[in-house]
């Protein structure tokens, strides 16, 4: 039962720093999931659809959707993957690259907000414990519920 009381916690505590983006990033016209993608495009670089998804933890039909979104908005450009015809690679624009700035900055005001209050937090291994975990699951996992 301690683990499935964890388990609501974790998920308590993530739809709450969920909510705190979306209001902090509503200004930006922007959510807390579109700037997951603007922010791995800035630290990786340009990414095919699917390593994108694969990065921001979410499915495929999703990314579709976001891309779709922020490419009507010129934050995005999808182009063809050069050796791979089914594949699309996605890349910041340069008013991409400036909006995940200043939802950056905004992210900073959640994590005051939210993280500092709470003492003792080394969120580094925090964070590496949780992929770590995440990463078990999902490897437990057939491929094909992975995608779902």
């Amino acid at each position: 039962m301690q683990g499935f009381a964890f388990g609501l916690a974790l998920r308590s505590a993530y739809l709450n720093l969920h909510r705190q983006a979306n209001r902090l990033l509503a200004p930006l016209d922007g959510t807390a999931d579109q700037f997951v993608l603007l922010s791995v495009l800035a630290t990786r670089g340009p990414l095919t659809q699917r390593d994108l998804g694969q990065a921001a933890s979410a499915d495929p039909n999703t990314i579709t959707a976001m891309l779709r979104v922020l490419e009507r908005r010129e934050l995005v450009r999808r182009v063809p993957h050069e050796t791979d015809q089914r594949a699309r690679v996605v890349t910041l624009t340069e008013l991409g690259r400036e909006r995940q700035r200043l939802g950056d900055d905004a992210r900073g005001d959640v994590r005051r907000e939210e993280l500092l209050p709470v003492p003792a937090v080394d969120g580094k291994a925090l964070g590496g414990e949780l992929a770590e975990r995440t990463l078990g699951v999902r490897h437990s996992l057939h491929p094909r519920d992975i995608e779902r």
